[in-house]
C-alpha cells in the first residue's frame, strides 16, 4: 500500500437516507451499493431497525457487510466475512447463520420498565398491529419484522410522557433516542458506540488508517456523524433535522434515496482531494459545480469512476 493510503467505510442510517422516509423506495441504490462493495468499500447499515429488517434488506440490495441494528443494541455479521474480525474486540453469539455482538439490554427489561412507568404510551412490539401499520406504513411481513425486536422498544410519547419517562429512564440506566417516527426506549448504547467496534473490526485486517463517512437524517443520528471522519446529513421534509458538530460536513439538497447519492459522492471527492481544513461544511450543489461528471444512461446518477479509488487488496 502507497503512504497516506486509506480505507473507506460507509455507515449509513436507513430511513430517511438511506431509504425514503414517505415510501421506504431506495429506487437505483443497490447499484451503486454493489458498486462501493466491488470497489473495497463496505457499505455498512446502521440502523433502528431490527436483525430481521436488515438482513431481508441486505439480500434486496444483493451486498455482504455487518449490520448494526436498533441504534447500536447488536452487531449482526456473516462468520465468513474475513473483512471484519470481531474475536479480538468482542465476544461474539450466534443468531440463525449469522453472527450476533450483543451491545445492548434485552427487550424483557425494556418491556418491563415501559409497563412500570408509562403503560398507557403505545408500543411497536405489544400495541395493535394496525395501529402500528398506520403509523409507520408497514404491513404483513415487513411490520411483523419490524416488530420482532431485542434490543429497543420503539415508542408513541407525548410531550409530557416524553418529559416523564426521559428522566427515569436515565436513573435506571437507559436512554431514549429520537428518531423520525419514534421515541425509543434502550441501554445507554447507541449508534457511535456500536460505530467504534465495527471500524477497530476492519481496521484489525486492514492494517492501515480507515475513513468513515456517517450518513444520518434525524437526531438519533447525530452521535454516529460525530464519530465520522465526514458527516453527511441527508435533507428530509424540505428540512435538515441534525446538525452534528463535525470538521467535514456535507448537508445533501435532496432527500433520500437520491440524497444518499448525493452525499456519497460529495464525500468520495473531499477524501480525494484529500482536504485537510479544520471546518469544512460543503452542499452538495456546490460541490456538484467543482466537479461535473457525465450521467450513467444504466442508473440516472453520475458516474464514481476517477472520484475516488481504493487500493487493489485482498482481505
Amino acid at each position: 500500500m502507497s503512504a497516506g493510503a486509506q480505507h473507506i467505510l460507509i455507515a449509513t442510517d436507513l430511513d430517511g437516507t438511506l431509504l425514503n422516509h414517505d415510501d421506504y423506495a431506495f429506487g437505483a441504490l443497490a447499484t451503486s451499493v454493489q458498486k462501493l462493495a466491488k470497489r473495497g468499500i463496505p457499505v455498512v447499515f446502521n440502523t433502528s431497525k431490527t436483525p430481521a429488517e436488515c438482513v431481508e434488506l441486505q439480500k434486496k440490495f444483493g451486498v455482504s457487510a455487518p449490520m448494526i441494528v436498533e441504534n447500536g443494541g447488536g452487531i449482526l455479521f456473516h462468520p465468513e466475512d474475513c473483512r471484519f474480525d470481531f474475536s479480538k474486540i468482542t465476544r461474539e453469539d450466534s443468531l440463525d447463520h449469522w453472527k450476533l455482538i450483543r451491545l445492548g439490554r434485552s427487550l424483557s427489561q425494556l418491556l418491563a420498565f415501559k409497563e412500570a412507568y408509562c403503560p398507557e404510551a403505545p408500543d411497536l412490539v405489544s400495541s395493535a398491529f394496525d395501529d402500528m401499520a398506520k403509523h409507520t406504513g408497514l404491513s404483513g411481513s415487513a411490520l411483523d419484522a419490524a416488530r420482532r425486536r431485542l434490543f429497543s422498544l420503539p415508542l408513541i410519547l407525548n410531550a409530557e410522557q416524553y418529559a416523564r419517562v426521559e428522566t427515569k429512564a436515565f436513573d435506571f440506566g437507559y436512554r431514549i433516542e429520537s428518531g423520525a417516527r419514534f421515541k425509543t426506549l434502550q441501554g445507554r448504547h447507541d449508534k457511535s458506540s456500536a460505530l467504534t467496534v465495527v471500524k477497530q473490526a476492519f481496521a484489525q485486517v486492514a492494517g492501515s488508517q480507515v475513513k468513515v463517512v456517517a450518513l444520518g437524517d434525524a437526531p438519533n443520528d447525530q452521535r454516529m456523524l460525530e464519530a465520522g471522519d465526514i458527516a453527511v446529513v441527508v435533507k428530509r421534509s424540505g428540512k435538515h433535522h441534525v446538525a452534528p458538530k463535525a470538521d467535514k460536513l456535507i448537508r445533501t439538497e435532496a432527500p433520500a434515496p437520491d440524497g444518499w447519492i448525493e452525499g456519497v459522492e460529495a464525500a468520495l471527492n473531499l477524501l480525494s482531494r484529500n482536504q485537510n481544513s479544520t471546518a469544512d461544511v460543503v452542499n452538495t450543489e456546490t460541490l456538484r459545480t467543482l466537479s461535473a461528471r457525465p450521467t450513467s444512461k444504466a442508473t440516472g446518477h453520475r458516474s464514481w469512476d476517477g472520484v475516488y479509488s481504493t487500493t487493489k487488496k485482498e482481505w
